[in-house]
C-alpha cells in the first residue's frame, strides 16, 4: 500500500492553514486503489466565513497547496480532487436532542437500516472513545 504520511487523523491550530482532517487509507488499504491514498479533509467554519465565498476548484487547490506546505504530500502526485460542502455537519444538541433522536433512530428502523459507527450516535465522540476496533489489523 502507498501512503502519503504516517498520520491517521490531523488537526493544524493555524488560521494560515485552511484544512485539517484524517486519512482514511492509513488505516485500511481498502478504502482506495491500490498503490494510491487518501486525505479526508475538513474545513472547520462558521456561516458566513469567507470560505463559503470561495469556488470548489479554490477550495481544492487551497488545500493541496496548504498541505503541501506542510509537507504531508507532493501536489504532483494528486490525481483526484473533490469537493463537497456540508453544513451543520454535527448534531446541535438542543432541549429537543432526546426526542428528536428517538425519531430518527426510529426512521431508520422502520426503513430496516441500521444505524452503526460513530455519527450514528448522534453526538459527538472523541478519537479516545471510538478508536480501539481501527488499531485491531
Amino acid at each position: 500500500m502507498s501512503s502519503a504520511n504516517d498520520y491517521s487523523w490531523l488537526y493544524v491550530p493555524s488560521k494560515a492553514i485552511l484544512t485539517h482532517r484524517s486519512f482514511p487509507s492509513n488505516l485500511s488499504p481498502r478504502v482506495v486503489p491500490e498503490g494510491k491514498s487518501s486525505i479526508l479533509r475538513e474545513i472547520t467554519c462558521k456561516d458566513g466565513d469567507a470560505v463559503w465565498k470561495l469556488r470548489d476548484e479554490e477550495i481544492v487547490r487551497r488545500v493541496i497547496t496548504d498541505l503541501e506546505k506542510l509537507k504531508i504530500i507532493d501536489k504532483t502526485k494528486a490525481v483526484y480532487k473533490g469537493e463537497k460542502a456540508e453544513i451543520c455537519i454535527y448534531v446541535i444538541n438542543d432541549l429537543n436532542y432526546h426526542k428528536n433522536k428517538k425519531i430518527v433512530e426510529s426512521y431508520f428502523k422502520n426503513e430496516g437500516i441500521d444505524l452503526v459507527g460513530r455519527f450514528s450516535e448522534f453526538k459527538y465522540l472523541n478519537r479516545d472513545m471510538v478508536c480501539g476496533a481501527l488499531w485491531i489489523m
